[in-house]
């Protein structure tokens, strides 16, 4: 069987995994004028490109900063503008918590520009998750960049606006694509490479999300545990907050997560922990106090 080459980046240039990485989740948008056409953009850069126009001109979309109060402007505040006010250190908790409600309903409810700026908004995540993804990736790098942008897009037509922290939970879904397609192409290479070569594959990087896709699999987590450890561990979210979510008191989601953990690591250290299922685990939450 003839050996299988791996796809690689559209680009006339070679660049290290590290470089890739670095590229994706850092570059700013290429600006559209000389030397530069849309479809020489990569799409997290044509989304930039779209979210800039849309908030550019005389009706940029904007949102009525004297209806979402928290301290905005009394006035349309531009998205651009507002995706700025929302990385300030100084943005508070109920301020991204109000602007991203408003957003994923007027992207559920209203016209499709508001998806386009939904996108824009959440552009430095996704750039962030791209390029941790990206880290080690032998495919298309543009495929992958795109696979995280219809996991985001997938995951908003469908999010209940009031589910809270609602930015966090739809990069973990665009995350959780790109995890699936590097797995997926990871796959079709051991397949298609003659044995001699696959003996010893260049293993990909271990991105969290597959590491806890692969302890899912195998029974060492519940789909709870895992999102609740990806929660608070990758995206910044609180205990406190979580546990009324699942119907847990903070003792009980504190208990719970510990126990997942010591199964986690004695699942990748090859510990013996690993041996208690996690169904049965997941039981002595109940008794927790």
């Amino acid at each position: 069987m003839a050996a299988h080459h791996p796809r690689r980046r559209r680009t006339t240039t070679s660049k290290s995994p590290q470089d890739t990485a670095t590229a994706t989740q850092t570059a700013g948008p290429r600006p559209v004028g000389v030397g530069a056409t849309w479809a020489s953009l990569s799409v997290l850069d044509a989304a930039e490109q779209a979210f800039q126009l849309l908030c550019a001109g005389p009706l940029p979309l904007a949102v009525e900063g004297d209806e979402l109060g928290c301290g905005l402007p009394e006035r349309p505040v531009p998205l651009i503008e507002l995706r700025e006010i929302l990385l300030s250190p100084d943005a508070t908790h109920a301020l991204r918590e109000t602007t991203w409600a408003h957003l994923v309903r007027n992207a559920q409810t209203s016209k499709p520009a508001w998806v386009v700026g939904a996108v824009g908004m959440a552009l430095p995540g996704l750039r962030a998750a791209a390029g941790h993804l990206a880290f080690g990736y032998t495919g298309e790098v543009d495929d992958l960049d795109a696979e995280v942008l219809a996991g985001f897009c997938d995951r908003l037509k469908t999010i209940d606006p009031d589910a809270g922290n609602l930015a966090a939970r739809l990069i973990w879904a665009a995350q959780r694509a790109g995890a699936r397609l590097r797995a997926k192409e990871w796959d079709g290479q051991t397949r298609m490479v003659p044995w001699r070569d696959a003996a010893m594959p260049t293993a990909p990087a271990r991105h969290p999300d597959l590491v806890l896709a692969a302890a899912i699999r195998d029974g060492i987590l519940t789909l709870r545990e895992a999102t609740i450890i990806g929660a608070t561990r990758l995206e910044g979210q609180k205990l406190r907050d979580l546990a009324p979510r699942f119907g847990l008191t903070y003792r009980q989601i504190c208990y719970l997560r510990e126990k997942a953990e010591q199964r986690l690591v004695a699942y990748l250290t090859g510990g013996s922990d690993t041996e208690s299922p996690a169904n049965r685990c997941e039981s002595g939450v109940d008794r927790a106090l």
